[in-house]
């Protein structure tokens, strides 16, 4: 019952922004539709990029780095990088913005890592 509903506990706010830090990281490095979004056009980029979440670990998104391909890890960095150094990154409009750009140019150097992203495999 939603009017008997508590306030989210510690770990269950670090558990949401573990899952939001997978997410982002999943969208960015694995989400093929959303990447040829990008690519198309520059017109809407904070739509396209409108699923990220609010907030993301960006400690937590860094120590994936050893275990992201490359070149997905150079992209990983570039994205950290638009971060202030703080553990908890707030991704604001702005942030999504140069996201955008970030993976707009990633893909224009290094068009073969498109092939690292999801494919749809369909049953025969």
């Amino acid at each position: 019952n939603i009017l008997q509903a508590t306030n989210p506990n510690n770990e269950q706010l670090n558990l949401q922004l573990d899952y939001h830090t997978l997410y982002f990281y999943q969208v960015v490095t694995l989400d093929r539709g959303t990447t040829s979004g990008l690519l198309v056009h520059d017109q809407n980029d904070v739509g396209v990029l409108g699923s990220l979440p609010a907030y993301i670990d960006c400690e937590l998104l860094a120590s994936w780095l050893s275990c992201t391909p490359e070149p997905q890890n150079k992209l990983i960095v570039n994205i950290l990088a638009l971060f202030s150094d703080e553990d908890i990154c707030e991704v604001t409009n702005e942030i999504k913005s140069k996201i955008a750009n970030v993976i707009r140019n990633h893909y224009k150097t290094y068009p073969k890592a498109i092939t690292l992203q999801a494919t749809v495999f369909s049953k025969k």
